[in-house]
């Protein structure tokens, strides 16, 4: 087995409605022979599963109209049920969608949630629950689906926010680790941990995760702005300084970042500086005056009013960026996509804009489509090593190795201190057939980051194709210690000690904590037969 690119995935992260970019698919087999004609015939009109094959924009409505007849027809199944959640849900009906989500759970309940989409509606339940705001209902929902074999780390990400927001930090802690553990790219993930080991005190453990939440998803919301506050709390105003106005940058009708550095600006001297942003904090946010006085006083000294075209083109822009936000917390990813091309159409150099719909557009499969978006920003901002990053991504998940080396050569140019832009280079250059390359940049990001797992592992199947066992047995092992739970490192270390370090006790110890990491495994019967041979 060999390192691959993680896929960056779509999950629950600090704004509430982040959680609807799970993976958006009604699909199932229902037993029943006349819903199952019915389906066959209502995917073949509406095609809302697959958003590669479909489209034209998506009629949830008139589907949740067919839908809505069928059931009144006497053909209710868990199927019907469930994809008419689906279509309350992308339509914003909450209430909707929690009643016919609902009513599939009871039709499929008594099987255990187990198989076709039966093991999908608990994880949808959790969605719409968090979205309403009950989060212990919301987290025990995302614990059926666990229960019923949904192990993807889009449940435990949503599951730890869900604690988080009931003060179980700890516990959620845990969850956004069991998260990072199946998708180490998960930006959500790295997101909400940072903020939790902030709310904890663990300051340097914040940061951290905060740096690579940026570098994975370069311009997602909050992800500066608390950076930005953590470094402040280090006692590190520049780097905060920095992290603010990057954040103003990218979401420019955001008065917290230009209030905080307002107040950063103020407390070096710089008075007029101060004064600008307090003023265009409170522009944004009256509010500021009354709960701020000091702040909202600091802006009335400082008029500065912009020129004016900018004065007349930044409110509308401004709003459009707010109604694309506001469409994409409601799941209504078709509105905000359509408002973010009117963005772009009137000011192409949006860059938030411009990075918002990346991300839609890689959360529904796009790739291609997300590479496009990203390489326009740098048109923009070529100094921006994490879209050199995002970039990189995007080509690799379309299959554009060559090009995504070239992207992630230009990020790590920008990044020297990132152990994921070698790690990702070094997947690529594996892919390429670089394999001397690959393992140099796999040994960078350990020694870039000690407790990076996946950056050891990859050294450990470096060196195993060059026949190196030693140094294969020593960074598997490395992996392990970091992560005991890599089902991958356990059978690639059993192999080794198998047929080439004549250890058979040490290969079935490890065959065996594949199987208890992934006891569905596809090859677990083959597994077992390797450990009795080596028990004999």
């Amino acid at each position: 087995m060999i390192p691959h690119m993680r896929i960056q995935g779509i999950a629950f992260a600090c704004a509430a409605a982040a959680v609807l970019r799970a993976a958006d698919a009604p699909a199932g087999a229902p037993a029943d022979r006349a819903a199952t004609e019915f389906l066959e015939r209502w995917d073949g009109r509406y095609r809302l599963v697959d958003p590669a094959r479909h489209r034209a924009p998506p009629n949830y409505a008139a589907a949740a109209a067919e839908l809505k007849k069928a059931v009144l027809a006497g053909i209710p199944d868990e199927e019907l049920y469930y994809r008419l959640g689906f279509c309350y849900e992308k339509l914003g009906d909450l209430d909707g969608a929690l009643d016919a989500y609902g009513r599939a759970a009871a039709r499929a309940e008594p099987k255990g949630f187990r198989g076709g989409v039966g093991r999908r509606i608990p994880f949808r339940l959790g969605l719409v629950h968090a979205r309403r705001g009950s989060l212990r209902e919301a987290a025990s929902w995302f614990e059926k689906a666990m229960a019923a074999g949904d192990d993807s780390a889009a449940v435990h990400n949503n599951l730890g926010y869900c604690l988080r927001a009931m003060a179980l930090k700890r516990r959620a802690l845990e969850s956004f680790a069991a998260a990072l553990e199946r998708d180490a790219a998960l930006a959500e993930a790295r997101l909400n941990e940072g903020v939790t080991r902030a709310e904890l005190g663990d300051l340097a453990g914040a940061e951290e995760a905060l740096r690579r939440a940026a570098a994975l998803r370069p311009g997602m919301p909050d992800v500066d702005y608390v950076l930005g506050l953590v470094r402040r709390a280090r006692g590190n105003p520049g780097g905060a300084r920095e992290s603010f106005r990057r954040a103003v940058s990218l979401f420019p009708d955001d008065a917290r970042p230009r209030r905080a550095l307002a107040r950063l600006h103020l407390e070096a001297g710089m008075e007029e500086e101060a004064a600008a942003e307090a003023r265009e904090a409170v522009r944004l946010e009256p509010s500021i005056e009354r709960s701020d006085p000091d702040l909202g006083a600091l802006a009335r000294r400082a008029p500065a009013p912009a020129p004016p075209d900018e004065r007349e083109a930044e409110p509308p822009a401004g709003r459009l960026l707010s109604r694309a936000r506001r469409r994409a917390a409601s799941g209504d990813l078709d509105g905000a996509r359509d408002a973010y091309e009117e963005i772009i159409k009137e000011k192409p150099d949006t860059v938030a804009a411009l990075l918002e719909l990346a991300a839609i557009e890689e959360g529904e499969g796009r790739s291609d489509r997300a590479a496009e978006l990203y390489r326009r920003v740098i048109d923009r901002r070529p100094e921006l090593g994490p879209v050199w990053f995002a970039l990189g991504m995007a080509l690799e998940r379309a299959g554009s190795y060559g090009a995504a080396a070239e992207a992630l050569e230009k990020a790590a140019e920008r990044l020297p201190d990132s152990a994921l832009a070698a790690y990702n280079l070094g997947i690529c250059y594996g892919r390429l057939g670089r394999r001397g390359e690959a393992e140099a940049q796999y040994l960078l990001a350990a020694r870039l980051d000690p407790g990076f797992a996946e950056a050891r592992f990859g050294l450990g199947a470096a060196r195993a194709a060059r026949r190196d066992f030693a140094g294969a047995i020593e960074e598997y092992g490395a992996a392990l210690r970091i992560n005991p739970a890599d089902a991958d490192a356990h059978y690639n270390l059993a192999q080794i000690y198998r047929l080439h370090a004549g250890r058979p006790r040490d290969a079935a110890e490890h065959f065996r904590a594949y199987l208890r990491h992934r006891p569905d495994a596809e090859d677990a019967a083959r597994v077992e037969a390797w450990i009795r041979e080596l028990a004999e």
